[in-house]
């Protein structure tokens, strides 16, 4: 009989911390974007050295846009209730600045390009000041 209790409370136990949000499971995620963001302000840099091809640039940006887009559903399932909403709300904001950066390099708008890369800046240093209140460093 003791052994079923221990064995239901392990169980039970186990349960928990799998279901349960994770800020370091958050973390990992908040990294993961970060990369994506890199990624796409490095090809929009060489696109705009004429380092790159504009489809080439296209597609990844095409690329980073629709992982943001899926971070977004693993964040909106892990994240800890307190830091749900704001890591929600900045990585749509990168995602509407990954759209816009495709856009402008088909386009060929390489002055609006120049102005969104300042965004995409500001908006990788918030998720960078959330991660830094998880307890973690990028």
């Amino acid at each position: 009989m003791r052994s079923r209790y221990a064995w239901m409370l392990l169980l039970l136990a186990t349960t928990a911390c799998r279901t349960q949000p994770s800020t370091q499971k958050l973390t990992e995620e908040l990294k993961t974007v970060n990369s994506w963001a890199t990624t796409a302000n490095m090809v929009s840099l060489a696109w705009l050295q004429n380092r790159v091809p504009q489809v080439y640039t296209k597609q990844t940006l095409h690329k980073t846009q629709e992982t943001l887009h899926q971070e977004l559903d693993t964040i909106a399932k892990v994240a800890p209730s307190q830091n749900r909403a704001t890591a929600i709300h900045q990585v749509t904001q990168l995602e509407q600045i990954v759209q816009q950066m495709e856009t402008q390099v088909d386009q060929q708008n390489r002055a609006a390009l120049t102005r969104t890369l300042q965004d995409l800046s500001n908006q990788v240093q918030g998720l960078q000041s959330l991660v830094q209140q998880s307890g973690e460093q990028l």
